[in-house]
């Protein structure tokens, strides 16, 4: 029996204390009044024994245990080791090199995103405990320490505690949903609906009814989530994709203890932005998860394995939501995901054949005249994604020396062997598209090219959108390219069916504009299923679509970083055709020169690194050591993958039979289904799952109820935001999605953008900076880089450098334009409406014979009414602190 796929790992506070032979771990949940603890032995070295605890302790509890086991455990003359404890935010996992086990803490961590109520945070910085207590002396040991730090755990390293950011939202929701209906199905509960609603209301729990309607007391032994003897079906209900979760080695140590000690860490990128219209909050989540398998650097990891994995495999999932409700279960939420990988074929180059900054030669390693190592890769996405997987492959067509065209060659002939096995609805789309050639022209716009094929594709696949039913105002629904939209409906969802898959050689700088021009035209339809706008198209020169290019652009340099060791050399300003070539030919050089430079002299290391991070190597007294190997081909391609290459089978039949019942679904989606109408088929055998409060409140764990906060400290406060750049640029239309302004002449030409960075929220002095176009005749020729200094001279008319409430007003500020943000228009029938108003003033009265003390006589208040008066005026209102904690503490218990 699976549990709901949102449980949260209460467990967010833990404290290490060290003694001579046992290490303490103590982990709590926000409020300070649940604990749990397990040891770690320290006297065995090349073992990890670890003695864990499955009961709860309240606070008196723990520090009785606590010190009960410090007393015991530690030495008369060391006491100092065990009064220095070392607090933490959670536990990476164990890692083994040599001798001993190292404890891996998360010590230190920034939020970066909040989806449905659920935290999305960055690792800011990590510690390494040795558990044995003798010291290690083997010179070894100390490099593979070196060389496992490499990998830095504090950069684009991502968790949460209570969602799953190794799959995606729509297989997070149908999860979550199809639990939702089993605990309906299943219970058996006493009392009528409204019952149940008013008890939910007298407890004062803000979340769902139907989550709360499964809630027990927190020290309740029978919880399906955290309880005793859980380890086995909690390890069964968190279906975390292996394939995206980085720390997957560090946790195999892990498994005597329960799962709320584990933490799903993912690599990539994360970022998150709100369009603010008019005061509604639209939030746009970019999620970008690299694959652990045949993960690598540029040059070292190239084409794929004999599994099928390729390097530099990412997925770029973009999350478009209406932030007015916090709930995933009534909020509308859509997201479009689509992948980015290296051509899947067996193709690699040299770097060391040049001694000058160049290309290298490509080099395919061996023959696929059967595509199987092809086959598999496709299978593997068919199974995630569903069909069909459409293909856009942008190396050169034509090149002097044959290399990418030969590699995209390649690729096609490998394709067309795996469609003729294939139903035709089901088959890869295959589409490529010479960039390289394309941006020699002039007057050819290859971002138009790119949205062509993106438009076929989303329309193919389709998009997720939990409220597919929502009812489009002014008769949206009957736009032709919304009828012919693909996708599936599944349990009251529409499902993304498909993916669309972007490659060049490097999979970087072509492949990171393509995807943007991909997922620019899926913001439209999400943005159009959530009724923001009236029309299945964005323009480039919005503050929204502003916005949404410094993520993605972001998004691409992160990649570019972790793979290719530097930033992107060509943007997407640049196949835009807004860059000034002058300005950026010297950073281009740059740029080359640092990728360069990282590819020859710092990616081998880096490469080890990584091997040794994931237990791609795992160090033994048997093998030699992982610098003395000169290659990591046997690593990724192991004999059993040596031994399935030559066989038969796969030659025809590349793909599953139990895959193929499933198309156009994603195995995962319809394994849900399966599992949501077994269940349903057998609810009424099936006994009502129980959840303690820890463990399903998403709203205490999200609003920390018991916490007192600040506005500034909230991270929705800090969220980068159209309003600001509005009201920063000087645009009196606040409308994210107006057109600021737009280049005379070629229509193929957009206007400029902002600076990259003008939304920091650092509040300095300098001078704002704003990108503008090489064609910009207001554009000094003695500016380098395509940027200008805008000073108070020639700064916008409304763009203030100080805060408005410390500037000197002026009567400026008071008019109705600057007020109302409109210019009132004063026409004849209101002047002369205030005319006679003015001579109706003037007009003597008729009580002039009323004497004037008749006038001006105070009123009588009695004595009554003047005794209400001072007691409401003279009473202090006082705060009872102590009530309100009570009153909470009534619920933690």
């Amino acid at each position: 029996m699976n549990l709901p796929s949102f449980n949260i790992k209460w467990l967010q506070n833990v404290t290490v204390y060290q003694t001579v032979t046992r290490i303490v771990i103590v982990g709590s949940n926000n409020a300070k009044t649940r604990f749990r603890l397990f040891q770690l032995d320290r006297t065995v070295q090349n073992d990890l024994v670890v003695y864990n605890d499955e009961n709860d302790y309240d606070k008196y509890e723990v520090h009785e245990t606590l010190t009960m086991l410090l007393v015991k455990h530690s030495n008369r003359d060391k006491k100092k080791a065990a009064s220095q404890p070392q607090k933490a935010f959670g536990i990476v996992g164990f890692v083994k090199f040599v001798e001993g086990y190292y404890l891996i803490l998360l010590t230190k961590r920034c939020q970066i995103a909040e989806i449905g109520g659920h935290n999305i945070y960055k690792i800011e910085d990590t510690s390494m405990i040795y558990i044995p207590n003798v010291e290690c002396s083997n010179p070894d040991e100390n490099r593979y320490v070196r060389m496992f730090q490499t990998v830095d755990l504090s950069s684009n390293f991502y968790y949460s505690y209570s969602y799953d950011l190794t799959n995606t939202l729509q297989h997070n929701m149908l999860k979550l949903k199809s639990s939702q209906i089993f605990d309906q199905k299943a219970s058996t509960g006493s009392g009528t609906k409204e019952e149940h609603r008013k008890m939910a209301s007298e407890t004062g729990l803000m979340a769902n009814y139907d989550l709360k309607k499964g809630w027990k007391s927190t020290q309740d032994e029978n919880c399906s989530v955290c309880g005793p003897s859980k380890k086995g079906s909690n390890e069964a209900s968190h279906m975390s994709e292996k394939k995206f979760l980085w720390n997957a080695y560090l946790q195999e140590k892990m498994k005597e203890v329960n799962w709320l000690w584990k933490l799903d860490i993912i690599h990539g990128y994360i970022n998150q932005s709100c369009v603010n219209l008019f005061g509604e909050r639209i939030y746009i989540t970019l999620i970008g998860r690299r694959s652990n398998k045949f993960a690598g650097t540029r040059f070292l990891k190239r084409g794929c394995n004999l599994k099928g994995d390729v390097a530099n495999d990412v997925e770029t999932e973009q999350i478009v939501h209406c932030a007015s409700m916090t709930s995933m279960h009534h909020a509308p939420y859509t997201s479009y995901v689509q992948h980015r990988g290296s051509i899947p074929v067996h193709w690699s180059q040299d770097i060391t054949a040049n001694v000058v900054p160049a290309k290298p030669p490509i080099c395919l390693t061996s023959d696929n005249s059967y595509a199987q190592s092809t086959g598999k890769h496709f299978e593997e996405m068919m199974k995630r994604y569903g069909t069909p997987i459409t293909v856009l492959n942008l190396v050169k067509k034509r090149d002097k020396k044959a290399n990418e065209s030969m590699l995209g060659h390649e690729f096609k002939i490998a394709v067309e062997y795996l469609n003729q096995f294939m139903r035709t609805k089901h088959q890869i789309k295959y589409h490529a598209l010479d960039m390289a050639h394309l941006l020699r022209g002039t007057k050819l716009n290859v971002l138009a090219r790119l949205a062509n094929v993106a438009e076929s594709s989303i329309q193919s696949t389709g998009f997720f959108q939990s409220k597919p039913e929502l009812i489009l105002p002014d008769g949206r629904k009957e736009d032709p390219k919304w009828q012919k939209l693909g996708g599936e409906m599944v349990n009251g969802y529409r499902i993304q069916t498909g993916v669309l898959r972007t490659n060049c050689v490097d999979c970087l700088d072509r492949t990171n504009s393509a995807q943007f021009v991909a997922s620019k035209c899926a913001l439209a339809y999400q943005l159009f299923a959530l009724g923001v706008i009236d029309k299945l198209e964005l323009s480039f020169d919005t503050d929204a679509m502003r916005l949404f290019e410094e993520m993605f652009e972001a998004h691409g340099d992160i990649i570019a970083l972790q793979y290719g060791g530097s930033l992107l050399v060509h943007t997407i300003q640049s196949y835009r055709r807004l860059a000034n070539p002058w300005s950026t030919h010297s950073r281009d050089i740059v740029t080359t020169l640092s990728r360069y430079y990282s590819n020859t002299f710092s990616d081998a290391d880096k490469q080890s690194a990584i091997n040794l991070f994931l237990g791609v190597f795992r160090p033994s007294s048997n093998l030699p050591h992982l610098w003395e190997i000169p290659t990591d081909e046997y690593l990724h391609n192991d004999e059993d993958s040596k031994f399935a290459s030559l066989s038969c089978d796969g030659y025809t039949h590349w793909w599953s039979s139990d895959l193929a019942k499933n198309f156009p679904l994603p195995q995962s989606i319809a394994d849900i289904e399966e599992e949501r109408r077994g269940c349903c088929s057998r609810a009424s055998m099936t006994q009502q799952l129980f959840r303690c409060s820890d463990c399903s409140d998403w709203y205490v764990d999200f609003h920390r109820v018991d916490e007192l906060t600040s506005f500034d400290d909230c991270y929705s406060m800090k969220m980068p935001n159209t309003a600001t750049r509005c009201e920063a640029a000087g645009y009196e239309d606040a409308n994210p999605f107006t057109v600021r302004s737009k280049e005379s002449g070629d229509p193929d030409y957009e206007t400029t953008s902002l600076n990259k960075y003008a939304d920091d929220d650092d509040d300095d002095d300098s001078d704002w900076v704003e990108y503008v176009s090489s064609d910009d005749e207001s554009l000094d020729s003695g500016v380098e880089g395509g940027i200008r200094q805008i000073n108070d001279n020639n700064f916008p008319k409304h763009n203030h450098q100080v805060a408005p409430w410390l500037r000197k007003p002026k009567l400026e500020d008071f008019s109705a334009k600057n007020v109302y943000g409109i210019e009132l228009k004063v026409g004849r029938e209101d002047i002369e409406l205030y005319a006679r108003h003015v001579e109706c003033k003037n007009i003597k009265s008729n009580f002039e014979h009323m004497q004037e003390e008749e006038l001006t006589t105070e009123p009588t208040v009695d004595e009554k009414s003047l005794r209400i008066y001072r007691d409401c005026v003279s009473f202090k209102f006082h705060v009872d602190r102590q009530f309100y904690r009570d009153y909470i503490s009534k619920f933690q218990q």
